[in-house]
């Protein structure tokens, strides 16, 4: 109580100030300021990333930061440094003791004068997922191009995760992807539905106009999912890994020659398909519910595919880009289960 009065005389005394009086540069003129936040919603216990902007610098000046509840309330107050770039920034967390109330809230900053003040609005939810049980995956996703049926590379894309239209993950950043296959850990509520939105921005190095495509998972789905995106400018595959953190073991030399073999064609399909039936049964690599025996398909092999099995067998590379390549070709039908 206390300190939500003296946040609130620190506000009104602010306002006063800035109608009061008017502080200028060195130069005279009006210093305008912006500001905005990561998103536009959080969820509660999700950091809140806050930057702004201001025209010209006041020497010793800081910007003032608050906060306002949707009740009117001031909780939380802040003097943020402004840096010689013009830029100031700070992080808040949507916590439950300070933003216990779903709704809008009021960001207010003020900078030295009445045209030096500027704010934004962003809202907190309840989190949907507080009491449900979470589960590790691995969001597994590849580009396809559609004219050429084969890896996409070099996609610019965004992904968010989506339950009941509310954001649980993202929108991330401006992702870059130079191999065309994503792999992203995160925790989502288990056994419930989520949705999954790919936004894409960019091809090879080039600016396109915005293309989506969109999925439903759940965290015991085990389909390969395909959609393409709004213009067909590519096919986005999806899977679900359910288990992306089991114990690490030593795939054996005879396996890491076999690969080396088949990528130089020195032993057929069948010999290598042996061996990748070891490899799911000993699980070095996680694809759920695998019937046996697998057997091979009349399908092109992508290129990207026999070069990891070469390259690891020379150890140029890890074995879990060769498992990658594994994964692909079970999960997209090239060996057919």
């Amino acid at each position: 109580m206390i300190l939500n009065c003296y946040l609130k005389i620190q506000y009104f005394t602010l306002l006063a100030i800035i109608v009061s009086m008017s502080f200028y540069s060195a130069s005279g003129q009006i210093s305008p300021i912006t500001v905005e936040t990561d998103k536009a919603q959080y969820l509660q216990k999700e950091t809140i990333y806050v930057s702004g902007y201001v025209d010209q610098v006041i020497f010793g000046q800081e910007v003032s930061l608050m906060v306002i509840a949707p009740n009117g309330n001031i909780i939380y107050f802040e003097n943020l440094f402004v840096d010689s770039a013009k830029n100031f920034q700070t992080k808040l967390t949507a916590n439950s003791s300070s933003m216990n109330i779903s709704g809008v809230y009021t960001l207010l900053v003020v900078y030295g004068s009445d045209n030096g003040t500027a704010e934004t609005n962003f809202t907190v939810v309840q989190s949907p997922i507080t009491d449900l049980k979470l589960k590790n995956i691995l969001l597994n996703f590849d580009f396809i191009n559609s004219n050429k049926k084969s890896i996409q590379e070099h996609v610019d894309y965004k992904i968010t995760v989506l339950k009941n239209n509310i954001a649980v993950f993202g929108p991330t950043p401006l992702n870059h992807s130079s191999t065309g296959s994503v792999s992203i850990p995160l925790d989502i509520a288990e056994r419930q539905p989520h949705e999954v939105l790919i936004e894409v921005n960019g091809i090879l190095f080039s600016p396109i106009p915005l293309e989506t495509a969109s999925f439903s998972i759940m965290t015991n789905s085990e389909n390969v999912q395909t959609e393409y995106t709004d213009n067909n400018s590519l096919k986005i595959n999806l899977a679900v890994d359910r288990d992306p953190f089991l114990e690490k073991k030593l795939i054996p030399n005879w396996i890491k020659n076999n690969a080396g073999w088949w990528a130089e064609g020195k032993i057929d399909n069948e010999t290598f398909v042996q061996g990748i039936q070891f490899m799911i049964k000993e699980k070095f690599v996680n694809i759920p519910n695998l019937p046996y025996p697998a057997s091979w398909m009349d399908k092109s092999v992508p290129i990207w595919v026999k070069n990891n099995a070469n390259w690891w067998a020379n150890d140029l590379i890890p074995e879990q880009e060769f498992i990658k390549g594994i994964k692909y070709l079970v999960e997209k039908g090239v060996i057919q289960i």
